[in-house]
């Protein structure tokens, strides 16, 4: 008997799935790119490897949008992503840098939160 006639059901379900891991990196990226920091930081590198690895891409960091969420210490944000990150202090300018590390200094646009970063931040970003 010719195999290929007679699949097994089981085979031609699992064949039939799709994964994330099939999706090109570069389309995971543009969906990446309408997500705000919040997300980019606190879900999307948790969710499985794959998509830890395209938020990686310095692409998903060229817009860096801070009114989203309050970063600031003391706020829900920090105190999650200290949780996710396992860090004890949170510091607006270590969040700064982390940014600054994920797009590899190719940020094109950063829209700040009006009326809460010390000049010394301003500085950081500046130098930057």
């Amino acid at each position: 008997m010719d195999e290929s006639t007679h699949q097994n059901p089981k085979r031609i379900k699992d064949s039939s799935e799709r994964r994330w891991e099939d999706l090109p990196v570069n389309c995971l990226v543009a969906i990446f790119l309408r997500l705000g920091l919040d997300d980019m930081t606190l879900s999307i590198p948790f969710v499985c490897k794959f998509w830890h690895e395209a938020s990686l891409d310095p692409t998903c960091w060229k817009v860096l949008d801070f009114r989203v969420n309050n970063p600031s210490q003391g706020s829900s944000f920090s105190e999650r992503f200290k949780h996710e990150y396992h860090v004890n202090n949170y510091t607006f300018r270590g969040f700064l840098k982390f940014v600054a590390n994920r797009s590899h200094r190719l940020a094109t646009k950063m829209i700040l939160p009006v009326g809460r970063l010390p000049i010394s931040d301003m500085a950081y970003i500046c130098k930057e």
